[in-house]
């Protein structure tokens, strides 16, 4: 079994400034996956919050989707979510992390597009596999700025 797990995040700019009101972790995704067989044994989502300052408030969930696609060869878990804030209901966190097992070479790729804005990690079997370090609050709006595969 290997845990997946990713997170979206939103920093403050400079340590102590109020440059990025929208700081704080907005959802956080696992799914275990026993790749051999393609099957996902447990999922779970959680939002966190968003913090204003003066305030602070709960991120909301519009959706998260883990999906198995398999083949002879390979096991593909897709993992799509959107997510956002309540005091900002006008741009949402979309994402899509694609994790694709080959059987017989037993290795992982991931895919991923998101958008800019904010920072992306995801975690397979508990060590980091993508590091995204946001741009600025403007790249969430529009579709996803961020793709390839790594």
């Amino acid at each position: 079994m290997t845990e997946i797990r990713s997170e979206k995040t939103a920093w403050y700019d400079l340590p102590g400034k109020l440059s990025n009101t929208q700081a704080g972790v907005k959802s956080t995704e696992t799914v275990r996956i026993n790749f051999e067989t393609g099957e996902i044994i447990e999922k779970s989502y959680t939002t966190g919050t968003t913090d204003f300052g003066l305030f602070e408030t709960d991120s909301r969930s519009d959706e998260f989707i883990p999906k198995v696609t398999k083949t002879a060869d390979t096991n593909t878990l897709k993992m799509t979510g959107e997510t956002g804030s309540w005091g900002f209901p006008v741009a949402n966190i979309n994402y899509d992390f694609t994790i694709t097992y080959d059987k017989s070479m037993r290795t992982i790729t991931v895919g991923r597009t998101h958008d800019g804005f904010p920072s992306y990690q995801l975690w397979i079997g508990g060590t980091v596999r993508y590091d995204y370090q946001q741009g600025h609050i403007g790249e969430l709006f529009g579709t996803r700025d961020v793709g390839g595969d790594r």
